[in-house]
């Protein structure tokens, strides 16, 4: 079955998330973070969706802000959204 809207690296991360409950992804990465929150919601995993939520949360400083709040706003929670304004 081809899952043309995930990446082999995304779909590692939640294979993983499904067969173990743990979200394991460099913390570093905010890309795949994105990328691993888009999925988890398009998948209905809101714990995982959540989790990453709250993960790329606490990356937000003043010199990513611009660049996190540039990515598709349907896909950001609230809580990133107040930390990008912020």
């Amino acid at each position: 079955m081809p899952l043309p809207t995930v990446s082999g690296n995304v779909l590692e991360v939640l294979l993983c998330y499904l067969y173990t409950g743990r979200c394991l992804f460099p913390r570093d990465d905010l890309n795949l973070g994105l990328d691993l929150m888009a999925a988890a919601d398009q998948f209905l995993l809101m714990e995982l969706k959540q989790l990453c939520q709250q993960l790329l949360a606490e990356k937000i400083d003043a010199e990513v802000s611009a660049w996190w709040c540039g990515f598709e706003f349907s896909n950001l929670s609230s809580l990133i959204l107040i930390q990008c304004v912020n």
